[in-house]
């Protein structure tokens, strides 16, 4: 399972272009320097032209939110939490209240090894990687 970091790239079904996910504030628990995220973290950029709100402007282009204020992600972990709530994962998914357009992660943000795959390298106790490990 990959979990999603601090400036990963989401893409919504209503929108015409990915955004990155923005984490605020700081954590101890880090993949690669980058905050893992979590349930609640939900401040994504707009993902350009907005399908349902162009649609309801009888076909004028409308832009999507420059914030983009999705509800809780879907699908997160469920062994390894930050902050004491579940982290997302490449499969969670969220949905914009504004569209409805369903979000989902398109790169998890962590840096790929030479043979492609996401490294899992991180800040964490013994039972959390124990955890991780468990669940992979």
């Amino acid at each position: 399972m990959t979990y999603v970091v601090d400036g990963a790239q989401c893409r919504c079904a209503m929108g015409s272009s990915p955004a990155n996910l923005d984490i605020p504030g700081s954590s101890d628990r880090q993949m690669e320097n980058k905050q893992i995220a979590n349930m609640m973290d939900r401040k994504i950029g707009g993902f350009g032209t907005c399908t349902t709100l162009t649609s309801m402007a009888s076909g004028v282009s409308q832009p999507c939110p420059q914030v983009v204020p999705i509800t809780p992600w879907l699908n997160g972990s469920t062994s390894f939490f930050v902050n004491n709530l579940p982290v997302i994962t490449e499969n969670s998914i969220a949905v914009c209240p504004v569209g409805g357009g369903v979000v989902t992660i398109s790169d998890c943000g962590q840096k790929k090894s030479s043979s492609g795959a996401t490294m899992k390298t991180a800040n964490l106790s013994s039972d959390e990687l124990f955890n991780l490990l468990a669940e992979s």
